[in-house]
């Protein structure tokens, strides 16, 4: 059965990005989008938004979570909420954790689940965490002096599935609002051997040392043709925190497993 790879989900999601469109309908604004969701979630009745939040802790009893403690940093402000319900949205598995939910962290041992593609032996190797930089295209030549804690990358080897598309780099893979093309680079990822929870602010300052390397080796040591092409662009934004791939699995009623996915497992629910 052929599938379309562009397909995407409906409902909601759907409606918020044909908004996204209408307002950001050349560049890929993420500012934009941040406005919309807060928009919509101000806009629904039902709902009570708390920005800049963060969960301090939990109440659970009989084996449920009663109330959350969270701290609204911006305003110094401290709240209880109370529910009969509770998602763990956090990404991290941060409220499961907290009320004594069992999760793990890590790859499973071939052996455990009878997981051929597994390795060998368990470990606590996860995915790693990734970086993005947005660079803008101008009307001049931008110079780029790299800090001295840049990673230094001279041969373009070092980029081995990463290949130098002049022409992309020419045109941009987008425009702004002026014109002006943009780019979008992510060529690598650290932090898979770490703890990408606890060694969080580590892992973001390689990323950003790499980060830098990347773009002096694009503007400074790159093949002239390459260097050519990249000598009007600015990189002018990059990730603010590592954009984690892994953490803290929840363990749920079933644990989806190897099998389930080659035998296309059909489930009840």
């Amino acid at each position: 059965m052929w599938h379309n790879r562009m397909a995407r989900e409906g409902g909601i999601l759907e409606e918020l990005l044909m908004e996204y469109a209408k307002r950001s309908p050349v560049a890929d604004n993420r500012r934009i989008w941040d406005l919309i969701l807060r928009e919509w979630c101000e806009r629904e009745p039902n709902l009570d938004l708390y920005l800049n939040t963060r969960l301090d802790d939990c109440e659970t009893d009989d084996n449920r979570i009663r109330s959350v403690d969270i701290t609204q940093h911006s305003t110094e402000s401290s709240f209880r909420l109370v529910s009969p319900l509770f998602v763990d949205g956090t990404g991290d598995g941060l409220l499961a954790a907290a009320a004594g939910a069992d999760f793990r962290i890590g790859r499973e041992g071939r052996d455990e689940f009878g997981e051929s593609l597994a390795p060998p032996q368990g470990d606590d190797k996860t995915l790693p965490c990734a970086l993005y930089v947005v660079a803008h295209r101008r009307e001049h030549p931008i110079p780029y002096s790299p800090p001295e804690w840049a990673v230094t990358h001279d041969d373009c080897g070092a980029f081995p599935h990463r290949p130098h598309v002049v022409d992309k780099f020419s045109q941009g893979k987008s425009l702004n609002q002026d014109g002006s093309a943009i780019q979008l680079f992510w060529w690598f990822s650290l932090g898979g051997e770490r703890d990408t929870i606890k060694d969080s602010e580590e892992i973001y300052q390689d990323l950003v040392k790499e980060a830098m390397g990347v773009w002096d080796h694009l503007k400074n040591r790159c093949t002239p043709e390459t260097r050519k092409a990249m000598e009007c662009y600015e990189a002018v934004w990059w990730s603010p925190f590592p954009l984690r791939r892994e953490s803290r699995r929840v363990m749920g009623d079933h644990l989806l497993i190897e099998k389930d996915i080659f035998e296309a497992r059909l489930f009840e629910d």
